[in-house]
């Protein structure tokens, strides 16, 4: 899924999560001409010509204007969202912190897919960079030590289906 906080409002939109592998990036033709965030890094990694790397131009080339990154970036410049680079499971991967009048929430993405990850350190067998994804998953511990409150990029048990969760 591609979050797109504010996109419509503000016209703004965000790929984060896996950064531009098609399960995250896939919808973004629907959005119009709103434009794409997107570390410079993980730009590159997707026009790198690897077949097996999960890109598909298709998914994450749709028209829009594209912001290449490089290193945080707050979006609207109040520090309600800001990009947070955590590369290797992509090369650019990159997670969302907002920040809200009640708490702040960090979206993993695939940095760290699930809460067992979380705290066990056990990564998936797919990475770009383990070592990277490490340190990544290093500085989301520490930021949910200061306090964040992390959405997992893949953990269907954080959110029953049955269940309405207010974030």
């Amino acid at each position: 899924m591609t979050v797109t906080i504010r996109a419509f409002t503000t016209g703004w939109m965000t790929t984060d999560r896996a950064g531009l592998h098609f399960d995250h990036c896939g919808g973004n033709a629907l959005a119009g001409d709103v434009p794409v965030l997107v570390q410079r890094e993980e730009w590159h990694a997707a026009h790198g010509g690897d077949p097996n790397a999960g890109y598909l131009e298709v998914d994450y080339d749709t028209g829009q204007e594209v912001q290449l990154l490089d290193g945080e970036h707050d979006v609207f410049g109040d520090g309600s969202v800001v990009c947070i680079p955590t590369p290797g499971h992509t090369a650019g991967h990159q997670s969302l912190r907002v920040r809200t009048d009640q708490r702040e929430l960090l979206l993993t993405g695939d940095a760290c897919y699930f809460g067992e990850t979380f705290d066990t350190g056990l990564m998936p067998v797919f990475a770009n960079d383990l070592e990277r994804q490490s340190q990544s998953l290093e500085l989301l511990r520490t930021m949910a030590a200061g306090g964040s409150h992390l959405i997992f990029g893949h953990d269907a048990d954080q959110f029953p289906d049955d269940e309405v969760v207010a974030l």
